[in-house]
């Protein structure tokens, strides 16, 4: 997916996001920090920068969209859609006006790709054994 987020600003929010989803189990999984600080890189923003800072800037759908499937992805990298994190999501959505059929498929998505990945890793187990 396109990264639709050009400004300094909604990268260093969605980055503060990411972390406070990925630390809302009260577990920093390894995986979720090197996912945090990939996207940081990527976006050339500093990660520990980022997470000081305060704002709530302004998003269209396209920009809303794509900080909502990253949000998605931090929840499913440890193996686990967590209710806590599900929140700050839902969140998310009702203040920046995300379309709920657009969180629920997006959501949906998350839980089919964690899916996929415990089958794929199950059968992984039985042919390596």
């Amino acid at each position: 997916m396109k990264n639709f987020l050009n400004d300094l600003e909604k990268k260093s929010f969605l980055v503060r996001k990411l972390w406070e989803i990925a630390n809302s189990d009260g577990n920093l999984d390894p995986q979720e920090l090197s996912m945090l600080e990939s996207i940081a890189q990527s976006f050339s923003v500093d990660y520990n920068s980022a997470l000081n800072k305060n704002s709530s800037p302004q998003f269209n759908i396209e920009e809303a969209a794509f900080c909502l499937r990253e949000m998605y992805r931090i929840t499913i990298i440890d193996g686990d859609l967590n209710p806590s994190e599900i929140k700050i999501i839902d969140n998310f959505c009702e203040q920046y006006k995300v379309p709920k059929e657009l969180n629920q498929i997006t959501k949906e998505w998350a839980k089919n790709l964690l899916d996929a990945e415990k089958t794929y890793e199950s059968a992984y187990l039985k042919f390596h054994e």
